[in-house]
């Protein structure tokens, strides 16, 4: 299927709307912020039966869920870059008012005041996490072309996080701009979320998430799509999903720091670029149309080998997957890949250890899976003495952790540890 061919079905003409976020999504980003922080502040993952039964009267300092001075001084930071809500000048309330109820109010008078953008943190699974700022215009964009992929939408069931890019375009952003309702079903347990599934349900998830329900759903009911992103959605998962009954899976391609970039719905088939997109003569860049006609040049974070003259690409690799320790440049994924062919290892993940503001203290760590029946006694003390002999002092990992599975967010990407 051409994008550029894309068009609404007779009779499926409806209204759409530009994105202005209504109080109802406001209070659902940022109740999904304050779980992350939540969990960051504590080290521990916060339930959907915990955030679900927050009222609007929910203190947010020590005396409610319990964020101290600092860390509550960490979410208003991350709320204020999430709603850009230092561009209408009301952030400051975010520190005087203490309640969920509160917040959502000064954060939707921002927002009428001003809504031009919105900051979405990268995983920090290349590297440590960053904030990426997208335009309201540029999201609108987008949302207009997903409409087009999705015609048979009428309502959107959602796995995934409204604060990460793609559950905001896919559980926020899309419902508003079709005008559909939204689910979120992450606090539904999979077999009652399969009888709640009806035709025209858009159902939001991860391959993480998705191999989860095909484990759990035997049988899709009819006319229920798909939607996949944050990772590459393996064939064979695609294929055993579309045997169990479901309809259609449509694998979106991007990153949080370009937002969407290409489709494809025939996983044999190569991605298309959005119609708002196009390739630079730079393999390293590509042009977006702002929606304005005014377009510009955007880094990308794979190498995209082209297919065709009409949009066609497949991801063939990172263009960089280096950090900086010291002033070299260190690739994680190749040191994983040197611990990974060890004997006693199974699964290897590398990541920054350090304060971003403290560079000189910036180094690596890993986390571990053993084999199976591997003790982890000498194993740490093993995979030290070998590494010594590949790599270089800064390649070097300071600091070990062991597990059974590597760590995952709520999204199903590499998660720090």
């Amino acid at each position: 299927m051409v994008l550029a061919r894309l068009s609404l079905a007779p009779g499926r003409a409806r209204r759409t709307r530009r994105l202005a976020l209504d109080p109802a999504s406001i209070r659902r980003i940022t109740v999904s912020l304050i779980a992350s922080e939540l969990e960051r502040f504590r080290q521990c993952s916060v339930s959907p039966e915990t955030w679900l039964g927050w009222g609007d009267d929910l203190g947010l300092d020590e005396r409610g869920i319990g964020f101290d001075s600092l860390a509550l001084l960490d979410l208003c930071t991350a709320t204020n870059e999430f709603f850009h809500l230092f561009e209408s000048g009301v952030e400051d309330y975010l520190f005087v008012r203490r309640t969920l109820g509160e917040w959502v109010t000064v954060i939707a008078r921002g927002l009428e005041l001003r809504a031009d953008h919105l900051g979405f943190r990268t995983s920090g699974s290349t590297g440590r996490p960053k904030l990426c700022v997208h335009s309201m215009r540029g999201l609108n964009t987008e949302l207009q072309t997903l409409g087009e992929i999705l015609p048979e939408a009428t309502r959107v069931v959602s796995l995934v996080p409204p604060h990460h890019i793609y559950g905001f375009l896919f559980s926020v952003g899309l419902p508003l701009h079709l005008d559909i309702p939204v689910i979120d079903a992450r606090g539904i347990a999979p077999g009652a979320l399969a009888r709640q599934l009806t035709a025209g349900d858009v159902v939001i998830a991860t391959p993480f998430l998705w191999n989860v329900l095909l484990r759990n759903i035997r049988q899709w009911p009819e006319g229920v799509t798909g939607v996949s992103s944050t990772a590459a959605m393996p064939m064979d998962l695609t294929e055993t999903l579309k045997a169990a009954g479901l309809s259609r899976l449509v694998e979106i391609y991007g990153s949080t720091e370009t937002a969407g970039i290409g489709w494809r719905d025939d996983h044999a088939g190569p991605f298309r670029l959005f119609p708002h997109w196009r390739f630079s003569t730079d393999e390293r860049r590509l042009w977006r149309d702002l929606g304005d006609g005014s377009p510009e040049e955007i880094p990308i974070m794979d190498r995209l080998e082209r297919l065709g003259e009409d949009g066609g690409f497949r991801p063939a690799g990172r263009l960089d997957q280096a950090v900086q320790i010291g002033g070299t440049n260190v690739y994680p994924a190749r040191i994983a890949a040197v611990i990974e062919a060890m004997p006693g290892v199974s699964r290897c993940l590398i990541r920054l250890d350090g304060n971003a503001e403290n560079e000189a203290a910036i180094r690596l760590k890993a986390f571990v899976v053993p084999d199976k029946g591997q003790t982890i006694d000498d194993l740490e003390q093993r995979i030290r003495q070998e590494l010594a002999q590949w790599v270089s002092a800064v390649e070097r990992p300071v600091r070990y952790s062991f597990g059974t599975e590597l760590p995952v967010n709520a999204i199903g990407k590499d998660a720090d540890w």
